[in-house]
């Protein structure tokens, strides 16, 4: 297995930021991305755009890439932030993987003809090519190396609950406090775009607060996991390991939730440069695995979904 190399989305102190994607299908066995054709720069890039205020960057990838070019798609891994200067404002652009849905035959259509009056489906091998700016190369090549690799698990620690010693419960039921609240309707919002298959949750209750509703918005329910929390795991950690193997060679994306000690083990078992001061397994936060099977190759973290959240 390949070192994956595991991102946290938000650092970036650039004052001007972006989001867009990569989006790809396979005609035949060919990997083939669709390019924009900008006519007021007169130049072949990929789809983008800025933020609104109430998103954070996935979701604006999301959105500006769906309103470039009217297609449905899944999103996938992340690629990279490029960094380039506009005028005397530096600016950065995060780019993620996103394959068309399958099935899908519809012309691209941009919502606004006169930011985009033009499309290509171009195949990967000669896209470099067609592309204007030496950035959005950049991307096409890392998405070259990783960008088809589907995502397997979306691992979610559960969101903030309070201080653990002013609750005078069984710890299993203490609840998520304000903030957790907040952390988990912004997972509901932003990780539909994966389009995850199933939902499971650790024992505390915490924990499944976090995703219900996540598995709301995508109408299925919460699956349980009673070996997959931090004492569970710690008693029989080769039974838990079964467990992940299970979720991970089942149809996914699988979103599990659970606790921090849980989180730490996977991510070393998986081999992720796991540095706790630099990326850490913040509450509210996702990592993103991607790979076939149990082979885990890339490894995305979202320190926070909610924008303005550090």
């Amino acid at each position: 297995m390949s070192e994956p190399d595991p991102v946290a989305i938000g650092d970036d102190a650039a004052k001007l930021t972006a989001a867009g994607g990569v989006l790809w299908r396979d005609t035949n066995g060919t990997v083939e991305v669709l390019l924009v054709h900008r006519p007021s720069y007169d130049d072949w890039s990929l789809p983008k755009g800025k933020p609104d205020a109430s998103e954070n960057p996935i979701q604006t990838a999301v959105r500006e890439v769906t309103e470039e070019t009217g297609l449905p798609f899944t999103l996938g891994v992340f690629l990279s932030t490029v960094h380039y200067r506009v005028g005397s404002h530096a600016k950065s652009v995060s780019y993620w993987a996103m394959r068309l849905t399958d099935g899908c035959a519809d012309a691209p259509a941009s919502v606004d003809v006169e930011e985009i009056d033009d499309f290509t489906w171009v195949p990967l091998a000669k896209a470099s090519g067609v592309l204007t700016y030496p950035t959005d190369r950049a991307v096409l090549d890392r998405f070259a190396q990783i960008g088809t690799t589907p995502i397997a698990l979306l691992l979610v620690r559960h969101g903030r609950a309070g201080e653990r010693n002013k609750w005078t419960g069984d710890d299993y039921d203490r609840p998520l406090d304000k903030k957790g609240r907040r952390q988990a309707t912004a997972i509901a919002q932003t990780l539909p775009a994966f389009a995850p298959i199933s939902v499971y949750t650790a024992d505390p209750v915490r924990c499944r607060q976090t995703v219900q509703p996540l598995a709301e918005a995508l109408q299925i329910k919460v699956k349980d996991a009673p070996n997959l929390g931090d004492i569970e795991f710690a008693e029989d950690d080769e039974r838990g390991f079964g467990e992940v193997h299970k979720l991970l060679t089942a149809p996914g994306p699988v979103v599990l939730s659970t606790q921090g000690g849980v989180v730490d083990a996977l991510t070393s078992a998986f081999r992720v440069d796991h540095n706790p001061a630099q990326v850490g397994s913040k509450k509210g936060g996702v990592w993103a695995f991607g790979g076939v099977g149990d082979q885990i190759v890339t490894a995305d973290y979202y320190r926070t979904l909610q924008p303005g959240d550090e």
